[in-house]
């Protein structure tokens, strides 16, 4: 088994209007393949809420003690992203009213406390260090986020912690969850996305990002 594994989850494009998702072409692009030395395990969910008994949270952590994988870095898109936004926290509550119109205070897990918010330990990843170096190349932003969209990317992120919150801190597996503007891709019309004054990042420059993200972490090799 190689020493450096890293599984990296990534949703499809089948929401909204979006053609393509960001995070789905780059999690392909890169599946079984190396990054900056580590190889990459990759897994692409559907961008929906699924059953009670589908614990995606859970399924990422399977798969990492199955590849003995030194951490776990999850991507999602987002079209209000300006470059990478590194999430700090997870709630226990769905609050998207366009996938929710009707509905309100929604649990993600309904046996933990609605409105529980569970953080990120975030030192292994060392962002402070690849925030400053990205930004200084005027690349595009690098900044911490406490909003995880409140759909399936908070989903994802809150069972994932939650399962975590139960271990012992030196048992957690370092996770991350990075979103990420719209690619050119993503989209129907790229000019008048464009023009509402939104970003773009082109999975050549998501690539070049998380590369050099890898180069900075200080993730424990297993």
């Amino acid at each position: 088994m190689h020493e450096k594994t890293l599984i990296v989850s990534a949703f499809d494009g089948n929401f909204g209007d979006y053609l393509e998702n960001t995070s789905a072409i780059f999690a392909a692009k890169l599946h079984k393949n190396l990054l900056a030395g580590w190889r990459i395990e990759s897994v692409v969910f559907p961008c929906t809420i699924p059953s009670e008994a589908d614990n995606r949270g859970e399924l990422l952590l399977r798969l990492a003690e199955r590849y003995q994988a030194a951490g776990i870095l999850s991507l999602g898109m987002s079209s209000a992203s300006t470059g990478f936004g590194i999430e700090t926290r997870a709630r226990n509550e769905l609050h998207q009213p366009k996938y929710y119109p009707n509905k309100e205070r929604v649990p993600v897990d309904a046996t933990r406390p609605l409105d529980e918010v569970l953080h990120f330990e975030l030192m292994s990843w060392n962002f402070e260090v690849f925030k400053t170096e990205w930004k200084s190349r005027h690349i595009c932003t690098a900044d911490l986020s406490s909003d995880d969209g409140g759909f399936c990317c908070e989903h994802l992120a809150y069972q994932v912690l939650a399962k975590q919150s139960a271990e012992q801190p030196h048992e957690r597996l370092p996770y991350a969850f990075i979103h990420l503007p719209c690619c050119p891709e993503a989209v129907k019309d790229p000019t008048a996305f464009l023009r509402t004054g939104k970003t773009f990042l082109t999975t050549d420059v998501v690539e070049r990002g998380l590369r050099k993200l890898l180069t900075f972490a200080k993730l424990p090799a297993r």
